[in-house]
């Protein structure tokens, strides 16, 4: 999965959904902290880019991110905690760019 392009000054807000994975009566209990990582490029500060911790809404795992260097591709992975106690992890590409 690829989210689209973002820049660098710009706070976003990330959104997987889990629904297509969901066993039948098996639903998102809770969130647990996103991972980041820089997947192509450099960044020194990549820590720095998550924004409070990731929420479970619905099917949905929610997380909001700023930052990011401008030709920086980063690996995203939410986590999210079902309510069979199965852990399961998405992962996306977030690219910065400087789009206009």
């Amino acid at each position: 999965m690829q989210f689209g392009p973002k820049r660098p000054a710009e706070a976003v807000t990330l959104a997987w959904d889990f629904a297509p994975e969901l066993p039948a009566g098996v639903s998102v209990a809770s969130a647990e902290p996103t991972a980041v990582e820089v997947l192509s490029g450099e960044d020194a500060g990549v820590d720095g880019m998550l924004i409070g911790a990731a929420v479970a809404v619905g099917a949905k795992v929610l997380q909001r991110v700023s930052g990011g260097v401008v030709g920086v591709d980063y690996l995203v992975v939410a986590r999210a905690v079902l309510s069979d106690g199965q852990v399961r992890e998405f992962a996306a590409v977030l690219p910065v760019r400087r789009v206009f």
